[in-house]
């Protein structure tokens, strides 16, 4: 007894490891094979015209020729409902990541979210609520999602930071200039901030710094443009809600009662104009939007003192010694350089006012033109601070290439400068192509590697992907953006892991089956074996695929499917064991669950992913899988 005991053991540990063989192999494959996302498709609708094979003459047969019609389809339906659950919150940590299809159904039912969130958000809004749905609909393909980590500082005051948020996700925290940045609100999913500066054409007049790391939806000037343009029911709500009365809270506030709308509240207390300047500002926005059904640029009127090309010239000089960043300049034409500087606009700071503080986001590029910048490392507690004189860049790569700043820039002296923002700058990219051309050069230098390995700390596959990326974004004459690079997958816990348990998931139906069969029958059919085989494969390779794109090495991408091998032996053994002497009923729940399971991954990725890449030749091939399966049954019935 216990010497068939131990043969039923080691037959199931042996046909577990065939059947799950497949998997490492589809790793080494990946390493010194790149199949195309179209070649893996089709593999995989093979593979899954097999297992489809395997699961209804193999699994579900022998418990209806025994008429357990009840037990069979109760364990089915429970596999099912298992997988689903289980899988729902392994890819909530991260597990999505583990092949494209599951990646693909993940992010379909984010954007799902988002987009319920943000209808939310902009209801918020007076003139947005009034808008008939396919309008709120409309201005959702406008948007830009980005996501910020805790501390990020997103605009301070006096910055023309022209656009406003909403939040989806995290916390925001405005501060207030005029009480030594004390934060006064804490925003929360679905607030809108840093509307006030933006529909009054302001800089703006409060620091916004993140709390909890956030994903934001951001709407810039053109984009609002775009939308007014596209929606004439919104260009009249817009017009209206200049017009509204304020609301009943600011009545409460000092000094409020003069002002008949929360715009001209807000121009009186955060940018102490008098009622008459005031409304004759907001006269002067109104106008702009009635002539050009838009909403205009800001204005701010400072100092001025422009920029001249010999100036530009010498700071880029001074700068070719420390850099590559600047040989971007070299081939434009006098004409080009002088379009350049007429962009820079004029700014002066007193001795300790802050220019820009750490992790705040590179939305600008300065130019020394007198005084003394003191420019401090937080992150780096042993550096010394650095100092700028007379003609000095500063900022330039979190500029360049779309990051936040790692130092705080202090005025040690009173100082001048020129700053020009990234909106401007892309627009001069879209007049002179050869800016974005220069900008190609640039990306190739030694010191962005560099940064993106060592400052940033990405993966060669990660930087090179950053790099196609940016390459893509300066072709359309835009910067690059660094903000997601290197970002861990917001609300995803221990990736690696959840990937590793996702894939584990994936095998337990297989050790229930091959387990319970082998107790059952003494034996498992060969066209079951090569089904399992045959999906295996290909599912590995699409995994290990998705996995390198996240940055895995392929040692831990080897491990990941080698563990799971074994434990598809182990679990197969292990259930041969555990359902001995079961009776046939039993057997049939098991199968059932098992099926279940197979049949809803089935259903859930490997075909939906294969037609989305591969087209309706995927029937065929899943038939082609399904015909192979009947082969391997014809050889052994």
């Amino acid at each position: 007894m216990l010497e068939s005991i131990q043969a039923t053991f080691w037959l199931a540990f042996w046909i577990g490891i065939i059947s799950a063989i497949s998997l490492p192999l589809g790793a080494l494959t990946i390493r010194f094979w790149q199949p195309s996302s179209r070649i893996i498709a089709l593999l995989m609708a093979f593979g899954a015209g097999a297992l489809l094979f395997a699961l209804t003459v193999d699994l579900f047969a022998p418990a209806i020729a025994n008429a357990l019609y009840w037990q069979v389809s109760l364990g089915a339906v429970i596999g099912s409902l298992v997988y689903l659950y289980l899988n729902q919150h392994l890819n909530s940590w991260g597990g999505f990541l583990r092949k494209t299809g599951t990646t693909l159904q993940f992010m379909q039912q984010k954007q799902k979210r988002q987009k319920l969130a943000f209808l939310t958000s902009i209801n918020r809004l007076s003139f947005l609520k009034k808008l008939p749905e396919e309008d709120k609909q409309k201005l959702l393909s406008f948007i830009e999602i980005e996501e910020f980590s805790a501390k990020t500082v997103l605009y301070q005051q006096g910055d023309l930071h022209d656009a406003f948020y909403l939040i989806h996700s995290g916390t925001i925290r405005l501060q207030d200039p005029q009480r030594q940045l004390k934060t006064f609100i804490e925003l929360e999913a679905s607030d809108v901030f840093g509307r006030m500066a933006f529909f009054t054409r302001m800089p703006n007049a409060t620091q916004a710094v993140v709390g909890e790391n956030a994903e934001v939806w951001k709407i810039s000037r053109e984009a609002f443009n775009q939308f007014l343009e596209s929606s004439p029911a919104a260009l009249k709500a817009f017009r209206e809600y200049y017009q509204e009365p304020q609301p009943d809270y600011i009545d409460a506030l000092p000094q409020a009662t003069d002002c008949n709308s929360e715009m001209m509240h807000y121009l009186c207390q955060r940018h102490n104009m008098s009622i008459d300047v005031a409304d004759h500002h907001l006269n002067k926005v109104q106008n702009h939007i009635q002539q050009y059904h838009q909403l205009g640029r800001i204005v701010r009127k400072g100092p001025t003192n422009t920029l001249n090309v010999e100036f530009f010239q010498s700071a880029l000089l001074k700068s070719e010694s420390e850099s590559q960043l600047f040989t971007l300049f070299e081939e434009l034409s006098p004409k080009e350089k002088q379009a350049i500087v007429s962009q820079f606009d004029y700014r002066l700071r007193k001795q300790g006012e802050c220019l820009y503080k750490n992790h705040s986001m590179g939305d600008y590029w300065f130019l020394l033109d007198y005084g003394e910048v003191e420019l401090f490392f937080p992150q780096e507690k042993l550096a010394e601070p650095a100092y700028l004189g007379s003609g000095r860049f500063f900022s330039s790569r979190a500029f360049l290439l779309g990051g936040i700043r790692l130092s705080t820039a202090i005025a040690k002296t009173d100082v001048g400068y020129w700053q020009i923002s990234r909106d401007d700058f892309e627009c001069l990219m879209v007049q002179y192509p050869k800016i974005s051309e220069g900008l190609k050069r640039y990306l190739q230098a030694q010191e962005v590697r560099d940064y993106l390995l060592k400052d940033k700390k990405v993966s060669e596959i990660e930087a090179t992907h950053w790099h196609k990326q940016a390459v893509k974004s300066l072709e359309a004459h835009k910067l690059p953006d660094l903000m997601g690079l290197n970002a861990p997958p917001k609300h995803h816990v221990a990736p690696y892991l959840a990937i590793w348990l996702g894939i584990f998931l994936d095998g337990i139906p297989e050790s229930l089956t091959i387990g319970a069969h082998i107790t059952s029958h003494g034996v498992l059919s060969l066209s079951l074996i090569a089904g399992l085989f045959l999906s295996n494969y290909p599912e590995a390779l699409s995994s290990s695929a998705s996995m390198r794109a996240q940055g895995y090495s392929h040692r831990r991408i080897f491990i990941a499917w080698f563990s799971l091998t074994l434990l598809t032996g182990l679990g197969a053994a292990f259930g041969s064991v555990f359902f001995s002497g079961s009776s046939e009923s039993d057997i049939a729940i098991v199968s059932g669950i098992a099926a279940g399971a197979m049949l809803t991954v089935i259903a859930e990725t490997m075909l939906p992913e294969s037609f989305a890449k591969a087209g309706s030749i995927v029937g065929f091939v899943t038939l082609l899988g399904f015909l192979t399966a009947l082969m391997f049954k014809a050889i052994n019935p």
